[in-house]
């Protein structure tokens, strides 16, 4: 957006599309990662959030998401849960390729692949489970799964409800907690194993 001056301002919205990097030149990633980098004061505004929800809804239904969130960027495409799991700690290009048999994370809105549908019970089993305003199975057959109606609801108590309707699609593992860095914001995840975590 320009400034009163006509100079580049304030950015509501960065869109990148990046492929994966693989570690050795041979092992190739035939993925595409799309990055919508908004201001989260865009989601803790109710008009806002719903255009940026409505921008989101478009692409989703005209992909095949393997899946999709929204979470603090931390420069290096990682997850809430990735930053936390370890050892040994993976990296995007590690999970990217198994996220149609793992769930890369979980957050306040989540896309989980058509291929882990089942593995959570698909649209009605999570509908029941009270963790989400809103699931909607895609064209795709991905579900998209919105956990409270406003961004700014997302509290300890409605991402524990997401880990635990989640969490036969997640990755086993305790994750770790760390210290606060300034300027971060602390994870919403649960520390706990979710492999351990009983329907």
């Amino acid at each position: 957006m320009l400034d009163e001056h006509g100079y580049p301002g304030r950015s509501p919205l960065r869109i990148t599309v990046d492929r994966p990097e693989a570690e050795h030149p041979s092992e190739a990633i035939d993925w595409a990662v799309l990055s919508c980098q908004i201001p989260e004061a865009d989601l803790l505004d109710a008009v806002r959030q719903e255009v940026v929800l409505g921008f989101l809804r478009s692409i989703s239904e005209g992909l095949d998401p393997s899946f999709g969130n929204i979470t603090y960027h931390d420069g290096l495409g990682k997850t809430g849960l990735e930053r936390t799991l370890g050892p040994p700690w993976r990296f995007p290009s590690e999970t990217i390729p198994t996220s149609r048999q793992a769930l890369r994370g979980y957050e306040w809105w989540t896309i989980c692949s058509k291929e882990l549908a089942d593995a959570v019970g698909g649209a009605d089993a999570l509908r029941t489970t009270g963790a989400f305003h809103e699931v909607v199975r895609l064209s795709s057959g991905a579900l998209w799964l919105q956990a409270t109606k406003h961004y700014r609801d997302y509290s300890a108590d409605a991402y524990s409800a997401v880990f635990h309707a989640l969490a036969p699609a997640l990755p086993p593992g305790v994750p770790k907690r760390f210290d606060q860095r300034p300027g971060v914001p602390s994870e919403r995840i649960v520390y706990r194993d979710a492999s351990a975590v009983s329907r």
